[in-house]
């Protein structure tokens, strides 16, 4: 039993309530992710591309080059999951694949947004670990923010009360 636990995923909700380890889940907040990459923006991407564009640009520009273009944690976290989930929508599987374009590097958030700086590298980060590294990752800039499908809802379970007295 829990008394409470943050998930980013409503079928971990679910399935924690089916499974009696909480007894109640709710949305509480949503996580905004942008997508970013090198100023100098060797995919090409517009302001009036969709977000899928921006991804199959980002593949393009891998498979044109066979270099590194696209940083993923690769640890199954929130981000991760929201990642994959835009990679499966223009029907890509770059982990997969083993595309060489495509570098897995599983490292905090921090750390992941400051190689993708120092590689020029396109990722996916969150808007507080942007805004907390700023100062520190003058190579990159925001290219897609906002719209529903940049949105990663966090849910709180919560277990049965418990007097801890």
């Amino acid at each position: 039993m829990i008394d409470l636990a943050l998930v980013y995923e409503k079928k971990q909700g679910e399935e924690a309530q089916k499974e009696g380890w909480a007894t109640n889940y709710t949305p509480i907040f949503n996580d905004h992710f942008l997508i970013v990459g090198p100023k100098k923006n060797p995919a090409k991407i517009e302001k009036s591309d969709s977000l899928g564009k921006i991804f199959l640009k980002i593949a393009r520009l891998g498979d044109e080059t066979s270099a590194k273009t696209f940083l993923s944690r690769d640890d199954n976290s929130g981000t991760n999951v929201k990642e994959k989930s835009i990679w499966q929508s223009v029907k890509l599987q770059p982990w997969r694949d083993n595309s060489p374009w495509y570098f897995k590097h599983s490292v905090f958030p921090r750390d992941a947004l400051l190689y993708a700086n120092e590689g020029e590298l396109y990722t996916i980060t969150d808007w507080g670990t942007w805004l907390s590294n700023k100062e520190n990752i003058a190579s990159l800039k925001i290219f897609l923010s906002g719209g529903k499908t940049l949105l990663n809802p966090c849910f709180a379970l919560t277990g049965k009360y418990r007097d801890w007295e």
